[in-house]
C-alpha cells in the first residue's frame, strides 16, 4: 500500500487517473478480486483512520511560536513508518493542495468504484466528530479564553453541550438542523471574544501612547 501510493503519486497529475483506473481495472481483472480489496478494505479500516479524519489539516499547537517549533522538529527528525499506520503513511506522502484537488476532480465512475474501499465506518465518523468537538471544547472553556466570556458560569457556554450534541447528530443525521444552530452559537461567541480580545489591544495601545 505504501508503494502503490507513492507510485500514483510520483507520476505527473496529469496520468495520474489513468495509473488510479488502471489499477482499479486489474483488481477488477484478477480471479482474486474480492480477497484484494478485503485485503485493501481491511487495511483502511485500521484504528488510526480516527487519527487520520480528526486531526488533517490541524496544528499540533495551539499557539504559533509552539506550532512553528513543533513542524521544525518533525522536518529535523526522523519519524519512524508504523506498519499499518494511516497517519503516519498520509504524513508521510508530504501531500499538498495540488493533490487534493487531483482527487477533487477524479470522475464520479472512478470514485464510485473505489468508494467501498475507502467510506470511513460509521465508528470512525462518529469518533472523529467527539474528538474534534471534545478539543474545540477544551479550547473555548480553557482558562485564557473563558475570562472573556459574558456569562461567568461556563455551563452557559455555546461549547458546553457541543460533544454531546456532535454524538447526537452523528447517530441521528435527520437532526442536522440542531448542529447547525450550535454551531452558529459558537461562532457567536467566538467573534464575541474577537471583538474583545481587539478592543482590550487597542485599550491597551491607546494607554501605552498616551
Amino acid at each position: 500500500m505504501y508503494g502503490l501510493l507513492r507510485m500514483i503519486l510520483n507520476v505527473p497529475v496529469g496520468v495520474r487517473t489513468e495509473t488510479l483506473s488502471q489499477v482499479m481495472r486489474a483488481i477488477e481483472a484478477d480471479p482474486c478480486r474480492d480477497c484484494i480489496r478485503s485485503t485493501l478494505r481491511d487495511f483502511w479500516s485500521h484504528h488510526s483512520y480516527v487519527r487520520v479524519i480528526s486531526e488533517a489539516g490541524l496544528p499540533d499547537e495551539a499557539f504559533l511560536v509552539r506550532e512553528l517549533l513543533a513542524r521544525a522538529l518533525r522536518h529535523l527528525l526522523p519519524v519512524d513508518e508504523v506498519e499499518g499506520d494511516l497517519y503516519v503513511l498520509i504524513d508521510s506522502l508530504n501531500l499538498k493542495e495540488s493533490d487534493a484537488r487531483w482527487v477533487s476532480s477524479l470522475p464520479d465512475d472512478l470514485v464510485a468504484a473505489w468508494a467501498d474501499i475507502f467510506r470511513p465506518s460509521t465508528f470512525s465518523i462518529l469518533a472523529s466528530c467527539k474528538i474534534l468537538a471534545l478539543r474545540a471544547t477544551n479550547v473555548a472553556l480553557s482558562r485564557d479564553l473563558i475570562v472573556f466570556a459574558d456569562d461567568e458560569d461556563m455551563t452557559k457556554s455555546a461549547f458546553f453541550h457541543l460533544p454531546s450534541l456532535v454524538e447526537h447528530v452523528v447517530r441521528h443525521p435527520e437532526d442536522f438542523h440542531l448542529w447547525e444552530e450550535q454551531r452558529a452559537a459558537c461562532e457567536a461567541q467566538l467573534q464575541t471574544v474577537n471583538q474583545q480580545l481587539a478592543d482590550r489591544g487597542s485599550s491597551a495601545r491607546t494607554s501605552s501612547s498616551s
